[in-house]
């Protein structure tokens, strides 16, 4: 891009989100700045944006919203006419109204949204749902799609024009409601070694680092982040909701391959 400084900004437990934004950003150019908001010290500061600079901000869908957390980390986001890139990763059923959720945040907060993305990513509950998505075409999906992001900026500075529309994406007003949820967390199994990987990787520290089995129900997002990168497979989800939902998945969304979505102001 011409004369604009990238920067990419994500929320990603499995990781699935951070490898949308980073194949984004690879097709809008070189990134200056990456801001991972994935752990408590990652959204500890505020970040500030001007005119100059290019925002790509990823995350997961949970439910049809983004992550409420991340709802109210926004608050310490700032642009002023910024171009910004909302993009949301979603598990083969439905992005719903995560999408124009994260542009209306943007757009509060002082950016000029030019573009903007729902990708496919395996489910966090189960392998069987979007298995090993994003993939090679999700990804190379992912690039074209920056780099036609890229080349729309350029003309936009080419003619000196402003961005005086907003950018239409699906979704419907008002979102879908948050539904509440009794607390629940994955239980740890005997095989537990005791490594820590699980607790250094939650995004909200519901893990006690003292017994790695004691986890913080009120606090746990069930992003499955633990439960994907325990090298032992010791955590698992039984709650009886997880497990059916889990069931639903696997029953209406693992034979069908959904598409990457992709929106351009006109």
């Amino acid at each position: 891009m011409k004369q604009k400084n990238l920067s990419l900004i994500y929320f990603s437990p499995t990781g699935n989100t951070k490898k949308v934004v980073e194949a984004v950003g690879a097709g809008l150019g070189n990134a200056e700045n990456v801001y991972d908001l994935t752990l408590v010290k990652g959204r500890a500061a505020a970040l500030a944006f001007g005119s100059e600079d290019v925002v790509v901000f990823g995350a997961p869908v949970y439910a049809g919203r983004i992550p409420e957390l991340m709802e109210h980390w926004m608050e310490k986001l700032k642009g002023e006419g910024t171009l910004a890139v909302p993009v949301v990763v979603y598990g083969n059923r439905d992005y719903e109204d995560a999408l124009i959720e994260l542009r209306d945040l943007m757009a509060a907060r002082g950016f000029q949204c030019v573009a903007g993305g729902a990708f496919v990513g395996e489910h966090s509950y189960t392998e069987l749902v979007a298995t090993g998505r994003p993939d090679i075409e999700d990804l190379d999906g992912a690039k074209a799609f920056g780099r036609e992001t890229a080349a729309y900026i350029n003309s936009l500075m080419t003619s000196g024009g402003q961005v005086n529309i907003s950018l239409n994406v699906s979704g419907s007003l008002p979102y879908k409601e948050r539904k509440a949820t009794p607390p629940m967390a994955p239980v740890t199994s005997d095989a537990c070694t005791s490594c820590g990987i699980c607790a250094s990787f939650c995004p909200t520290s519901a893990i006690d680092f003292m017994d790695f089995s004691k986890i913080e129900a009120e606090k746990c997002l069930r992003c499955c982040s633990c439960i994907r990168k325990c090298p032992v497979e010791a955590k698992r989800f039984e709650h009886e909701m997880i497990q059916q939902i889990t069931n639903r998945l696997i029953e209406n969304c693992s034979e069908v391959r959904k598409s990457p979505a992709f929106f351009y102001i006109e």
